[in-house]
């Protein structure tokens, strides 16, 4: 059974979910580099206009300063692709991985405003970008279960619920806090990084 080595060490895996729980707050819920506006491009695009031109998604970001880095407005306002459209050199991967989150924050913004309460149903609003980088903590964190259970397949478990629970933890926290992926989930979640990581943990897994 897929998640029966979940069960075997129940308080350690429920440390380290707690662990992730409370960290949450450490998520830096801002889009400031070229990279990450490109791949939040994608989806906001798909979400609300239904396209993948992404003129007015860059143009949004350069003019809120969000992302004002040398060369970005020549970059991504000013060339073209061949069909006339602007440039993006990110890959559609994390606006589908990040969908269900921004549904949930689309979903939470219009409800908001219902209420009265003055929240931007534009896509590009605080509970918009918070929803992506929240979502790429998640993934984050799901590719360490994911590497966990690859690690106790190559390794084999000893049946001793113990000694597995600890193992799981030193696994997780040795790719957790070893590797960038903690800069990924907490510093800069738009990046793609995180959400590789998930792809890349499942990937092998299934392997």
């Amino acid at each position: 059974m897929p998640f029966q080595f979940l069960r075997t060490s129940r308080r350690a895996w429920g440390a380290l979910a707690l662990l992730f729980l409370v960290s949450l707050p450490a998520v830096t819920t801002r889009i400031y580099a070229s990279d990450e506006a490109e791949y939040f491009s994608y989806l906001r695009s798909l979400w609300f206009d239904r396209d993948v031109s992404f003129e007015n998604e860059y143009r949004y970001f350069y003019e809120h300063g969000l992302s004002r880095a040398s060369g970005f407005h020549e970059t991504f306002l000013e060339r073209q692709t061949p069909t006339g459209l602007r440039e993006n050199w990110g890959t559609i991967g994390c606006a589908i991985l990040w969908s269900p989150f921004y549904a949930v924050a689309d979903v939470g913004v219009r409800v908001l405003r219902l209420a009265g309460r003055p929240v931007d149903a534009d896509g590009f609003s605080r509970p918009y970008v918070a929803a992506v980088c929240y979502g790429s903590a998640f993934y984050g964190f799901m590719a360490l279960v994911l590497s966990a259970m690859s690690a106790r397949r190559i390794l084999g478990a000893d049946g001793t619920a113990g000694a597995s629970g600890r193992t799981d933890v030193a696994v997780v926290l040795a790719i957790w806090l070893g590797t960038p992926l903690v800069f990924y989930m907490y510093v800069s979640p738009p990046f793609s990084h995180a959400c590789s990581a998930f792809a890349v943990a499942a990937f092998v897994l299934a392997w």
